[in-house]
């Protein structure tokens, strides 16, 4: 083939009439090319002298021009009987585009067309084998391998059908546009009929059949299947899966092919062919830890360990699940599942646990399934191994040093081989162990104790396995009168409280073979209290009585011994000491002002053993003023209280605070009440320190004897103030009447309330304020919560003032968080009345 590249082509737009012809003529014995113009509008010609060969190869040109608006098209097609054949046929060609512009570029649409028919008898139409209808200048390009056909009847004919269309607006009336497009044909193949083999190939697993055109093909094909085909021929493939496989896809040629499970094969070259089938997701299960015939205890707890394997190839999902089913078929337990997803080819390891109980005696079939598979074992449930104890044979009665013997039966009623000791007991008390006896399960072993007994009376004899007991009770006969006693009641450990009647029940029985009388006698902690004379009883005859003892101190444990003369009994009780509730007052208001409330801190304790209730009574003056009821305490438990009293007049009192009158206890505290006159002043007594200095001056001093300026100092007064609030905390004197000079106070305060207002009211920075009124003298000092006055005689030297500023540091370092905050209530401020009393010495 001779491509485009090498054709003697220059410019196929130039003018070039000479070279065209109208139609071709194919010197190798073909009909010439016939040309067909379907529309003519622009030029259409064949040419053959711009090919290499001569063998039918040619060159057609076609070309459209547009001038102005409107549009220009050039449509044709050259014609060629060939046939006929029914081999494929193949036409080597190339095609290339030109559009030009010769002027201005308008709008403007252009349309090339290229296309190869062949004429199908088969299909009685033109079949396309090729066709491009892109409409951009291009170069050749090669299209030969794209046009080959396989007639579906016969080829009698081959068709190059070229159009070119163009069409723009009127630019100024010139033509504006042209193209033109060229198709290159060099030759037309027919191949000679052939024929191809088709291989089917036996898939490897989970098919059905294999239907080839509509033919079935199962198992019992002598496979593989083989078949020629003539070229072209479209072959047929299904395939069909066998349950729980599903069709992947055919592999031909080594190429796979997804999708649905037919396929179509056209047989241009020999082919092979297998259809591929994935098994379905196949859940298989196996228990992995147990076998049947294993055993296990009542009781036990069984583990089954299992894998689930996914054997298919797909993913799933699926419940995984544990039964328990009995001989009878009953399902035991309660479904288990575990919801489980595995992939193709995977695996996962669980377990599921039951456990048995007592009563679960037999065999079980455990099951675990999947929704596809099921693996079940057989256990046995074994009931564990139990020793049954039997006395068989004993000595009911003996005398006194002779021997008892017991007989005695062991029975394994479990299932279980065991090795258990064997223990013999008198009255509770191990006595003899016969070791290592081993049985298994149903098997029986006898033996015997021999036990000489100490004194006459009843014992009961024990037997005992690991699992099992069993006694009798026998009796020792003495020869000669025997009385053994038994404490009935109380018991060990009893609890009384000092004072509650302890009854002591006894039973005394003659163990002998004479009648008898003996005296009973009753002791604690050894020593005799009581006794019971001359108790007659006849051989085998018993006496019940008692003794009454009363609990008293020591508290602790005490002994209580029932003897006669061949036996004793006895029993440790303890004596409680009755509640107790004391009371002390803790704290209580010392100084009171009348109209103001006392309040009396308390504490009760329960110094007895005995839990109880009391209630706890406030006296004042001996009448009951008020009462708590109902304080429960524990021996040993404290409970705190508050009592508040209001105290309506002065004058001197007693409290008491008393529990109950049976377990009576009492603590008292006396207190004064004072007149309100006797430590009240106005909440504007800040200024009466004023008034008092004024009151000093206007008297003429009458209320101090003066002193001389060389003597030692003395305070007469002192006052504290809230520096918060202007309320007096506190007036002392040396030795003036209270109620006389707050009145004469008070009169003096609105004479000098300006005054004080000037003087005070604004400052800032304190030091020690001194005033002096007809020669009694004042002395203000300022803490950081209140204020001090001082009315004083003589002069205040440094060592005074000092030890004025002190006392204020001492009031502010107990007081001050108090003072803060403070809001009248003195009660808060006990012992401040104390403090002062240093400073009149």
């Amino acid at each position: 083939m001779t491509s485009p590249e090498n054709l003697e082509v220059e410019d196929y737009l130039a003018e070039k009439t000479e070279e065209f012809v109208e139609n071709g003529i194919f010197e190798d014995g073909y009909d010439p090319w016939e040309l067909i113009n379907e529309t003519n509008e622009g030029e259409a010609r064949w040419d053959e002298t711009e090919t290499n060969t001569t063998d039918g190869s040619g060159s057609i040109y076609v070309r459209a021009e547009q001038e102005g608006d409107g549009t220009s098209e050039q449509k044709a097609y050259w014609e060629q009987d060939i046939g006929p054949t029914d081999s494929a046929i193949t036409i080597n060609a190339a095609r290339r585009k030109n559009i030009t512009f010769t002027r201005k570029h308008p709008d403007c649409n252009v349309s090339i067309l290229v296309e190869l028919l062949v004429y199908d008898t088969g299909t009685e139409t033109w079949e396309t084998i090729y066709g491009d209808n892109k409409s951009e200048n291009s170069g050749w390009l090669e299209f030969g391998p794209d046009a080959i056909y396989t007639p579906k009847g016969e080829v009698n004919a081959v068709r190059a059908n070229m159009s070119v269309q163009a069409e723009g607006e009127t630019l100024g009336g010139d033509k504006n546009i042209s193209a033109s497009g060229e198709l290159w044909m060099d030759d037309i193949s027919i191949r000679p009929t052939q024929e191809f083999e088709l291989t089917v190939e036996e898939p490897d697993r989970g098919y059905n059949e294999i239907y080839i055109n509509g033919t079935g093909y199962d198992e019992t094909f002598k496979w593989p299947y083989r078949k020629n085909f003539t070229e072209g021929t479209e072959v047929e493939l299904n395939a069909t899966s066998e349950e729980g496989w599903t069709f992947k896809n055919w592999t031909v040629n080594g190429e796979n092919y997804s999708g649905e499970n037919g396929i179509t094969l056209t047989m241009n070259e020999n082919k092979t062919a297998q259809a591929n089938f994935v098994e379905e997701a196949f859940f298989e299960v196996m228990i992995t830890n147990l076998t049947d015939n294993d055993e296990f205890k009542e009781g036990e707890k069984v583990t089954i360990n299992y894998t689930v394997s996914n054997i298919g190839d797909l993913t799933d999902t699926q419940d995984i699940e544990f039964t328990v089913v009995n001989e009878t078929g009953e399902k035991v337990n309660g479904k288990i599942n575990q919801d489980i997803t595995l992939g193709g080819e995977e695996s996962i390891h669980e377990s599921f646990e039951w456990q048995t109980e007592e009563g679960d005696r037999g065999e079980y079939d455990l099951i675990v399934a999947s929704e596809d598979d099921t693996d079940e074992v057989t256990i046995t449930v074994l009931k564990p191994a139990f020793f049954e104890i039997t006395i068989v044979d004993y000595d009911e009665e003996v005398i006194e040093g002779e021997n008892f013997t017991v007989n005695y039966k062991m029975n394994n009623t479990g299932d279980v081989e065991d090795t258990q000791n064997i223990t013999f007991l008198v009255n509770g008390d191990l006595i003899d162990t016969e070791e290592n006896i081993n049985l298994k399960g149903g098997q029986v072993h006898e033996g015997e104790f021999i036990w000489n007994a100490g004194s006459p009376g009843e014992y009961e004899l024990t037997v005992a396995s690991g699992d099992d007991t069993d006694d009798v009770n026998v009796t020792l006969i003495s020869e000669h009168a025997y009385y053994e006693v038994k404490i009935i009641e109380p018991e060990d450990m009893d609890e009384f409280e000092e004072g509650e009647e302890v009854i002591v029940n006894y039973n005394v029985t003659n163990y002998g073979n004479e009648e008898g009388n003996q005296t009973i006698y009753l002791y604690v902690d050894g020593d005799q209290v009581d006794a019971v004379e001359d108790i007659e009883l006849e051989k085998r005859d018993y006496h019940k009585g008692e003794f009454t003892w009363t609990a008293e101190e020591p508290y602790e444990n005490r002994t209580l011994t029932v003897e006669s003369d061949n036996d004793s009994d006895e029993v440790t009780i303890t004596v409680l000491k009755s509640a107790f509730f004391e009371i002390t007052i803790v704290s209580y208001d010392e100084e009171v002002i009348e109209g103001e409330n006392i309040t009396v801190n308390y504490s009760v304790t329960n110094t007895g053993h005995v839990i109880d209730t009391q209630d706890i009574e406030f006296f004042v003056n001996d009448d009951l003023v008020d009462t708590e009821e109902d304080i429960t305490l524990k021996g040993g438990e404290v409970y705190e209280g508050e009592f508040i009293w209001k105290a309506e007049s002065a004058g001197e009192y007693e409290l008491k605070i008393a529990t109950r009158s049976d377990n009576h206890q009492e603590d008292s505290r006396s207190f004064e009440v004072t007149s309100k006159s006797d430590g009240w002043l106005p909440t504007w007594w800040p200024f009466l320190i004023l008034i008092a200095a004024a009151f000093i001056a206007m008297t003429g001093g009458i209320l101090y004897k003066k002193r001389s300026s060389t003597e030692e100092p003395i305070i007469e007064e002192v006052f504290l103030i809230s520096q918060r609030n202007s309320m007096l905390i506190l007036h002392n004197t040396r030795r003036l009447q209270p109620d006389r000079d707050s009145d004469i106070i008070a009169g003096m305060f609105e004479a000098v309330q300006n005054f004080i207002e000037d003087s005070f009211q604004d400052t800032e920075d304190w030091e020690l304020n001194k005033l002096e009124f007809g020669g009694n003298k004042i002395a203000v000092e300022r803490g950081e919560h209140v204020y001090m006055a001082v009315v004083y005689e003589g002069e205040l030297g440094e060592e005074k003032i000092q030890e004025l500023r002190d006392f204020i540091e001492k009031v502010e370092e107990r007081f001050g968080e108090k003072l803060k905050e403070w809001d009248g209530d003195r009660n808060e401020l006990r012992g401040l009345k104390d403090m002062t009393k240093d400073l009149f010495s």
